[in-house]
């Protein structure tokens, strides 16, 4: 059900999925756009606000992760805290977390092709979770009931059984994991829950980059669990026209889902 297809290949998550997420407070960005996105290791090193919950980075402090990037790294399995852990879709628990901490969050939208890496891997639920698996990111593909989980609006599960449900949300935050880092050129846009998030961040930035008010994004409005598209760009400057793909950012729809 919730597993992972060993028979598929990278191209069958490139044609379900244009963006990678990553979410972040607003006060990492300019850094995050400097030096790429860190592992946990690394961003330890470096002054960052950090939001991870303790309890659960103790568990992936110590979790070693199957992969087929041994030589690269002196032939010994990295753990998760080596591992910049993106998302298929930030729309899930974790960001419903971090809302009731009222940080002022953003999502890097991430272009998927960064899965292309060889020694880039792919996890069907949270992959601190035991009963994760793990897959190159060339070879795997999600199970349906792991699709359902990732595309349905956030709550479609709450008729299903309390089991379900929990395994549901666990592949609703399936992982993108890649080693050591993420450099910054792999970073498309950013979402935000608002305008007033978007103009105080977009103020922070030396350089330029689409950055779309997403409200249900970060559960801030609309049904909830129900993923609409992002509204408005607020990252032009008068100096500056942004470009989302070939068109202006403020006429571009992002790609999210296909």
């Amino acid at each position: 059900m919730f597993s992972l297809n060993y028979k598929c290949n990278n191209e069958s998550l490139k044609h379900h999925f244009k963006e990678l997420h990553f979410i972040t407070p607003i006060e990492n960005v300019a850094s995050i756009l400097e030096k790429g996105i860190l592992c946990h290791k690394l961003a330890e090193t470096i002054k960052h606000e950090d939001i991870s919950n303790p309890s659960v980075q103790k568990n992936r402090s110590y979790k070693y992760i199957p992969n087929n990037s041994r030589e690269k790294y002196n032939k010994k399995q990295l753990i998760l805290h080596e591992y910049v852990n993106l998302y298929f879709n930030a729309h899930n628990g974790m960001m419903l977390a971090l809302k009731l901490k009222k940080k002022q969050l953003c999502v890097l939208s991430i272009d998927i092709a960064v899965l292309r890496k060889p020694e880039a891997i792919v996890s069907n639920v949270n992959a601190a979770l035991n009963i994760a698996q793990f897959q190159s990111a060339k070879k795997a593909c999600f199970s349906r009931e792991v699709m359902r989980a990732l595309k349905n609006p956030f709550y479609a599960y709450r008729s299903q059984s309390y089991s379900y449900r929990t395994i549901w949300k666990a592949a609703r935050q399936a992982e993108a994991l890649v080693p050591k880092k993420v450099a910054s050129k792999w970073i498309k846009a950013i979402y935000v829950p608002n305008e007033k998030v978007g103009e105080k961040l977009s103020k922070n930035l030396t350089k330029d980059i689409p950055i779309w008010v997403h409200e249900t994004l970060f559960f801030q409005k609309g049904p909830l669990g129900q993923l609409t598209e992002a509204k408005k760009d607020v990252s032009i400057q008068a100096q500056h026209t942004a470009i989302f793909g070939e068109r202006r950012a403020s006429e571009a729809k992002p790609d999210f889902f296909e």
